[in-house]
């Protein structure tokens, strides 16, 4: 009798172990499609820090900087852009990082500018990625985490964004 119950009940752990969560989604580029964000407060400079990411369908990814008064409010300038291409296998996300800009100006007190007077780093380098990436929360939420290494010298972990378009 003992045999039944315990493959019956293998077997219904073996189930459970397999499925997915029901708000993780497969991520692909059409279901990525669109700009996430997170921000973080200055205190120092009493300022919001907002991360953007911009994936497309046709496999561009933007990563933008900009500066705002508030966490929700309107961006007031660009601080760096980044520019490159993403390809997606199921969870696996590799990204290289082509174009890579940056607000320049001789005011300290001018810490961001407008996009269109963003100036492109002539000397930099392509910077190549591979890590994963997650859609939560039916699609609201992008997780994503790089592994640590030699070339970007730090480890942040996982990084959340949120959907905003």
């Amino acid at each position: 009798m003992k045999l039944p119950f315990s493959f019956s009940f293998f077997c219904l752990m073996a189930l459970l172990a397999s499925c997915k969560s029901d708000d993780e989604i497969v991520p692909t580029p059409e279901n990525i499609n669109g700009t996430y964000e997170r921000t973080i407060y200055s205190g120092e400079k009493d300022i919001w820090y907002a991360y953007s990411l911009v994936f497309t369908v046709s496999g561009e990814v933007e990563q933008a900087i900009t500066i705002r008064e508030t966490e929700n409010g309107e961006d007031e300038g660009y601080f760096s852009l980044v520019m490159g291409k993403y390809s997606l296998q199921g969870a696996n996300l590799t990204w290289e990082l082509e174009e890579f800009y940056d607000w320049v100006s001789s005011d300290p007190n001018e810490p961001y500018g407008p996009r269109e007077q963003m100036v492109l780093q002539e000397e930099a380098n392509p910077i190549q990625q591979s890590g994963t990436l997650k859609l939560l929360d039916g699609g609201n939420t992008l997780s994503i985490e790089f592994p640590c290494n030699d070339v970007m010298s730090n480890c942040v972990g996982e990084l959340i964004y949120h959907k905003v378009d």
